[in-house]
């Protein structure tokens, strides 16, 4: 082989070489213009208790393994008083020195809120979010699109279901300012934001949930309330928290209704209802991929152990394999 001849298969596999880097850099990015994925974790802010820590380093796992886009909280986020101000001393005991783990430190935080959170200053959770752009929260609600390859693949509400409950509005001695919210607006405003048929994927964020098998059971105003909303502007899914364990339920209408409640507090008893598809009384969160076709739902403990998961179609014409990966 003469220097000519060598020096050419040299630069071509340099070429060669350059091409394959750059079509594995298209693909990857494509993947991730493609889905969205997250974690759902509630009732979690419990001063850095072991439990918490313990789930952090999960979240911190997962991480490292997913290109996890943000985290969202279904409330009960300062155990037990909720915050005084944006400088309260729990915001580093709860929060910051927690989830300050290399993959999952620089990660968005989008927040609900809930009974707990009431129990102190909301609007300091509004204050600080003022201050540290990774903790999402402009007002007591609020809505958040999600683009990818162009298309608007999900309009996700995050939502205030405290305002709506009899029981909270009779005491704002204990839940303050509850009395101060307007929930009629927040429907109108609900509403208003479902009326699209441009998302693929609509979800919505709450403390309460709608249905569970658990020791707060069924928030009646809620199934009162929305339902018929999310019937009629087709809610793909509704995730909550409140109830400290991990379940689904899919009643006949289109509605997936997941809770995610195991995020630090204790544990309860959970049993099963007549649409319940898995329950369990369970320390964990939920880990959830979105793309054009599929939503995945994968329930994860505090031990990194896979728990349940499930796949659900955009339509009801299209069809997804049941795993996350």
């Amino acid at each position: 082989m003469n220097n000519k001849t060598f020096s050419n298969l040299i630069l071509s596999l340099i070429l060669l070489t350059g091409t394959l880097a750059c079509s594995d850099q298209a693909r990857q990015s494509a993947t991730v213009q493609q889905s969205l994925e997250f974690i759902v974790i509630g009732d979690w802010g419990m001063q850095g208790n072991a439990t918490q820590v313990q789930i952090a380093q999960q979240m911190e796992q997962l991480a490292a393994t997913y290109t996890i886009d943000f985290i969202v909280t279904t409330g009960d986020n300062f155990y037990p008083f909720g915050v005084k101000t944006a400088d309260d001393p729990a915001w580093q005991k709860n929060y910051e020195s927690v989830y300050a783990l290399p993959h999952i430190k620089d990660i968005p935080w989008y927040i609900t809120l809930g009974n707990h959170d009431y129990f102190g200053e909301f609007q300091a959770e509004i204050d600080y979010a003022r201050q540290h752009p990774r903790w999402i929260l402009p007002a007591n609600y609020h809505a958040r699109d999600f683009m990818r390859n162009d298309k608007l693949l999900a309009r996700m509400l995050f939502v205030d279901s405290n305002p709506y409950l009899k029981e909270y509005l009779a005491r704002p001695d204990l839940y303050h300012h509850v009395n101060e919210q307007d929930s009629a607006a927040q429907t109108a405003w609900i509403e208003k934001q479902l009326n699209d048929d441009q998302p693929v994927w609509k979800l919505l964020f709450a403390h309460h949930p709608l249905y569970s098998s658990g020791e707060h059971g069924d928030t009646v105003e809620l199934i009162q309330g929305w339902t018929g909303l999310f019937e009629q502007y087709h809610v793909d899914a509704y995730f909550a928290g409140h109830d400290h364990h991990l379940e689904h339920i899919k009643p006949p209408a289109a509605t997936h209704y997941f809770i995610s409640g195991g995020g630090g507090a204790t544990i309860r008893h959970v049993g099963q209802g007549p649409h319940t598809l898995y329950s369990l009384s369970s320390h964990g969160f939920a880990h959830v991929t979105l793309d054009a076709t599929c939503m995945r739902v994968r329930f994860i403990n505090a031990e990194g152990t896979e728990l349940y998961q499930t796949a659900i179609a955009a339509t009801p014409a299209m069809s997804c394999a049941k795993t996350a990966d």
